[in-house]
């Protein structure tokens, strides 16, 4: 629970943002799952130096699930070119445009900053498909399944080891929401094979209701439509740099592109002449898909800005009523009478050509050759190295076990490597020592898994772990 002096601070460091902005000292959404192990929120005047998601944000950054998002596969494998997007070029361009936008409609700006740092930081090697793998390979034993928005949580709740009296980051409410919320809870399908909390949904504090609409805040309503452009635009671009699109294309038949139609008209006003660019010149290539790029995401956040101001501030106006009193006392009361967050950030005129073209770049993109391949890939890949770690516990890295003891509330002197071979063989089998191995799997790189398939069942690996 955040202190007095502590609110006193927050509302003259957050003063500035409109009334339904998310506050760091919010007694809901600014609570850690732990009250000790906050870390350096005072400096050595001890005076308060960082707001609390100032402090997630930055916990985020330096984590080692954070740093390994630079290798790990956006939509083409990240080995294959330079200038192709990774899991963290593509997390730091959320950050990127959901801070403008927060900026614009006086939302909260670290919070926004706090979720997109973390959003991704439990995705797989290989991408979507990875995930999907993982899923698969998970629900065939019956176990809950895999979607990389829990296992972001699954990360900053347990996984990650940055305080000795605590497991995970101790993140605040409001990122861990805006984090698992990012997108959508469970696949869309049989309801036999969409289960995929990534046995997280038990862990959740009493009054962390993943459903409810009290937990969807403006700002994670914010950064989930900010994912949606990045990928857009990334998607767009990757696709050129791929050659799996060339710009010759949309010179020629803009009007197959309405949203890039758009993009292209105002570039015209800009007095650059994309028709005359020659798309096979490197130079001309590159600054043509530069002022598309630009223009792109220039047109979405407008769009996006202008029509979410008035929605914001109408029901701002009837919901928090007198201006008199200080803003956090406005949020808090909000929240304390259980308030419910509408849909209130969203496109308007672009709304229909976004979805159509987000919906060609799928087809085309991520649905070409090249990245279904790495369908099967992925699948080959982790299958294969979690059949083994199953089959032969004892081929798994110490991290591992150390998990499993700590799942299975095992005295941390006890070595597992010495036990029997039947008590062993019974850990294929246990679902915990299962989700330890996935855990593992989920936070590799592309270039690690490999490494390690190549370890595991190569006569001559090329290279040690």
């Amino acid at each position: 629970m955040a202190s007095v002096s502590y609110n006193t601070t927050i509302e003259r460091l957050e003063k500035h943002y409109r009334a339904c902005a998310c506050r760091s000292g919010t007694p809901f959404f600014g609570e850690r799952i732990h009250r000790d192990g906050s870390g350096h929120l005072t400096d050595e005047s001890k005076s308060i130096s960082r707001t609390h998601f100032q402090h997630d944000r930055d916990k985020i950054l330096y984590s080692p699930s954070f740093r390994r998002l630079n290798l790990k596969t956006q939509i083409f494998p990240e080995n294959t070119s330079d200038h192709l997007r990774t899991r963290l070029l593509h997390t730091l361009e959320v950050a990127q445009i959901s801070r403008h936008m927060a900026r614009q409609l006086q939302l909260n700006e670290d919070l926004v900053d706090a979720i997109a740092l973390g959003h991704d930081v439990g995705h797989t090697p290989f991408a979507h498909s990875g995930e999907r793998a993982l899923h698969r390979y998970l629900r065939r034993k019956g176990i809950d399944g895999f979607k990389h928005n829990w296992q972001s949580l699954r990360v900053v709740d347990k996984l990650e080891c940055a305080y000795p009296e605590n497991p995970g980051l101790n993140l605040t409410r409001a990122v861990r929401i805006g984090i698992l919320k990012h997108t959508s809870l469970q696949y869309r399908g049989a309801p036999s094979i969409e289960t995929c909390t990534c046995d997280m949904k038990g862990e959740l504090e009493k009054g962390f209701d993943p459903e409810s609409k009290s937990t969807d805040l403006i700002e994670v309503q914010l950064v989930n439509l900010a994912d949606e452009f990045a990928q857009v635009v990334h998607d767009l671009e990757d696709a050129v740099v791929s050659k799996s699109l060339a710009l010759e294309e949309i010179q020629r038949n803009p009007e197959s592109f309405p949203i890039l139609k758009l993009c292209l008209r105002k570039l015209e006003k800009s007095k650059l002449n994309w028709r005359t660019l020659r798309a096979e010149d490197p130079e001309e290539r590159v600054l043509l898909l530069a002022r598309l790029r630009s223009e792109l995401i220039f047109q979405l956040t407008v769009d996006t800005i202008r029509t979410s101001r008035p929605l914001i501030e109408d029901w701002e106006r009837v919901n928090f009523g007198r201006r008199s009193q200080p803003p956090i006392k406005l949020f808090n009361r909000f929240v304390k009478s259980g308030g419910e967050f509408p849909p209130l950030i969203r496109l308007d005129k672009l709304v229909k050509p976004f979805r159509e073209f987000k919906e060609w770049l799928h087809h085309r993109v991520v649905q070409s050759e090249r990245v279904s391949r790495m369908d099967g890939k992925a699948d080959y890949i982790i299958h294969r190295i979690l059949d083994l770690y199953l089959e032969k516990p004892l081929q798994v890295h110490n991290l591992v076990l150390e998990r499993y003891k700590l799942a299975r509330k095992l005295e941390r002197n006890i070595d597992i490597r010495q036990w029997k071979k039947d008590e062993i063989a019974q850990l294929g089998v246990d679902p915990l020592f299962i989700r330890s191995a996935v855990d593992y799997i989920a936070g590799m790189t592309d270039r690690y898994a490999t490494r390690e398939y190549d370890q595991l069942f190569s006569a001559y690996p090329r290279a040690d772990l």
